[in-house]
């Protein structure tokens, strides 16, 4: 099974080797059993570091509407964060991993990513 596009084969791809027919990304396919699990994995750790940025972000506002000097920014940085993760989490609960999959294209990019001349 692709982790991005959830296609189906008997047969591995093998890291780097190919792509995957059905979204053309390089990842190797993975047993379905693995990717269910790394999929429940995913969604924990990014529910849980998302609801301690939120957590953050309350206790910022809070700070923020008592009088204390803290700047607004922190607070938006930390409730954007928070709930990016919060919502990335929760979408691969369903199975949907669109943070984990955007996530993992940025790293293809970087890894990818070779000066002009060594081209």
């Amino acid at each position: 099974m692709c982790p991005f596009c959830s296609y189906r084969s008997n047969e591995k791809l093998q890291y780097g080797a190919g792509r995957c027919p059905g979204c053309g990304t390089r990842w190797p396919n993975g047993e379905v059993g693995v990717l269910r699990a790394l999929q429940i994995i995913i969604a924990i750790v990014l529910t849980a570091l998302g609801g301690f940025c939120l957590y953050f972000s309350a206790i910022v506002l809070t700070g923020i509407l008592r009088g204390d000097k803290i700047s607004w920014w922190i607070f938006a940085i930390l409730f954007g964060l928070g709930g990016t993760l919060v919502g990335g989490g929760m979408s691969s609960f369903w199975g949907k991993l669109w943070l984990f999959r955007l996530l993992m294209n940025y790293s293809v990019v970087f890894r990818d990513y070779r000066p002009r001349g060594e081209r």
